[in-house]
């Protein structure tokens, strides 16, 4: 009887000893996958190539490339912004709520529905000699910091050369979205879109939402001049404005009548990127030469039957 105790006891041991072994080669291997960049690596090269799923604007882990002696610590990508020539003349970045709720923390002293932007000091200052379309991207350092209030910034210099030009091609009906006739109201108080045509054709905007009613679109121009506008809703009504639409409409000189078409980006730096055709309508009965006459006579026919010319304005 003793002796089944006996050799009970030494397979219980036996066994224990296995599962000691065990679980001492496990923490051994996840302490040398601790210490391997491989798979941040993998990670950040996913991202980069567009295999990733993960949302723009979400956490993806990323290994610094540049290695100065030893390999520099790893970080987080958080988002990127691009530049606007109001950010460089007024050497502060106005980023957007739909980006900054999920980075910042909110402005105590105003209600969620008003928190429009974040605003970051000094990110384009005459020592860094920023421009216009430089690219300001926003990092975790690693390990993370207890109460999250650090961030790494990386200046990113626009190379002209990889400026997407936008060509008469790229307006074409392959990338046609929908086109728009100017109203009065349009150019004085914003562009006005109904609920559907921003739910069909901009399915990137969030609003309305419990943190905000305002959030960004971004546009540019065949002279490569960005626009950055803001849309906003009432009454289940959306409108495009704010200063970037303002100065389209007087640097173009729209009028009622006038249209705008959107098109896709072939080349978009983020998913609110688009481009627009502005067509000012010319009255085919101006005098006989189209240089005469305020207003178009007539019923006006098919689109067709209307002579047009292109303003060259393709926003993206």
């Amino acid at each position: 009887m003793s002796e089944n105790r006996d050799n009970s006891k030494g397979v219980e041991d036996e066994d224990g000893k296995k599962l000691e072994d065990m679980k001492a080669k496990q923490e051994a291997e996840i302490e040398q996958a601790k210490d391997s960049s491989t798979p941040l690596k993998e990670t950040a090269t996913d991202a980069k190539s567009g295999g990733s799923t993960r949302r723009p604007g979400k956490e993806i882990l990323e290994e610094d490339p540049t290695k100065i002696g030893e390999s520099e610590p790893s970080r987080i990508f958080l988002f990127e912004m691009r530049l606007t020539e109001s950010d460089v003349e007024q050497d502060r970045l106005c980023i957007p709520v739909e980006f900054a709720l999920d980075h910042f923390p909110p402005i105590p002293t105003l209600s969620p529905r008003f928190y429009e932007e974040k605003r970051v000091e000094g990110v384009c200052s005459v020592a860094r000699k920023m421009k216009a379309k430089d690219v300001v991207r926003f990092y975790t350092p690693l390990p993370c910091s207890p109460d999250k209030q650090y961030m790494l910034i990386d200046h990113v210099k626009r190379n002209p050369q990889d400026d997407a030009v936008i060509r008469h091609l790229d307006c074409t009906s392959k990338y046609f979205i929908f086109h728009h006739q100017l109203t009065y109201f349009d150019l004085n108080y914003g562009l006005l879109l109904s609920k559907v045509e921003v739910r069909n054709h901009f399915r990137v905007v969030g609003i309305p939402a419990e943190t905000h009613n305002v959030e960004r679109l971004y546009f540019t121009d065949a002279k490569n001049t960005d626009w950055c506008m803001k849309i906003t809703m009432f009454n289940d009504w959306y409108t495009i404005n704010g200063p970037g639409w303002d100065q389209c409409v007087k640097d173009y000189h729209l009028e009622p009548g006038d249209f705008i078409s959107f098109y896709r980006c072939v080349q978009p730096f983020n998913s609110r990127h688009f481009l627009i055709r502005l067509q000012k309508l010319v009255n085919e009965f101006k005098g006989g030469d189209g240089k005469g006459g305020d207003k178009p006579q007539g019923d006006g026919g098919s689109s067709k039957e209307n002579k047009s010319r292109f303003a060259h304005c393709c926003i993206a």
